[in-house]
């Protein structure tokens, strides 16, 4: 019987072309810009349960005082009972049974003129009525939003 043959060692050389590093990724993760933060007084009136504790949860992470209302008639009895000029900003689903964000608006343009109201919707800006569309002080948030969105 022949001696087994030895393997020679087998050596390999690589050449990686000679070029620039690729430039730094543009691309930032979420949540690593800052988001706005404020102290002002928020009341989210919005009847979906999950939207609303989101929105109220980002929002008093960001050092907002939070009310949360259900539906239209308790945004009321918050406003009334805390004093309209109270609340700096009304953050209101378009939307809702018994009274729409519309509506209450219109209530709370009559009971504090200074309070700001953002409108929320599922529903696209050209879906909603004409007069909401062309109202220069009417503020729209698309749902669903980001937390940035929000903010």
């Amino acid at each position: 019987m022949p001696a087994p043959l030895a393997a020679a060692p087998t050596h390999f050389r690589t050449f990686p072309p000679r070029v620039a590093p690729p430039p730094p990724a543009a691309y930032k993760k979420p949540g690593q810009r800052k988001l706005a933060t404020g102290t002002e007084t928020i009341l989210v009136l919005e009847d979906e349960v999950s939207v609303r504790h989101l929105a109220v949860r980002v929002l008093r992470k960001l050092g907002y005082e939070v009310l949360e209302a259900a539906h239209g008639d308790d945004a009321k009895r918050l406003i009334t009972r805390r004093g309209a000029s109270q609340v700096d900003l009304v953050l209101t689903d378009m939307v809702m049974p018994e009274m729409s964000g519309r509506d209450f608006a219109d209530w709370l343009r009559a009971a504090s003129p200074a309070t700001k109201v953002i409108f929320i919707s599922g529903y696209l800006p050209e879906s909603l009525p004409p007069r909401d569309r062309h109202d220069p002080e009417m503020c729209f948030l698309a749902k669903p939003f980001s937390a940035e969105g929000l903010a």
